[in-house]
């Protein structure tokens, strides 16, 4: 693993921060406005999962890029 692919990972995990940063302001308008959010939460887990996903991901290649250079 090198750099490239550590960077990669970090704007990764940057725009699936973004995207479950956007989905609870939605959500809290929505609610706000009386609607339903029951899908709206259930999409909200799936990118939680994802932003998850991504962050181990990231770490395991950082432990990668860390271990190279020793």
């Amino acid at each position: 693993m090198d750099l490239e692919h550590l960077e990669k990972s970090s704007r990764d995990v940057a725009r699936s921060e973004w995207i479950v940063a956007g989905w609870r302001e939605l959500i809290d308008r929505m609610q706000a406005d009386g609607h339903d959010v029951t899908v709206a939460r259930d999409l909200l887990e799936a990118f939680q999962s994802n932003l998850e996903a991504h962050r181990s991901k990231r770490d395991q290649i950082q432990q990668a890029v860390t271990e190279g250079r020793r």
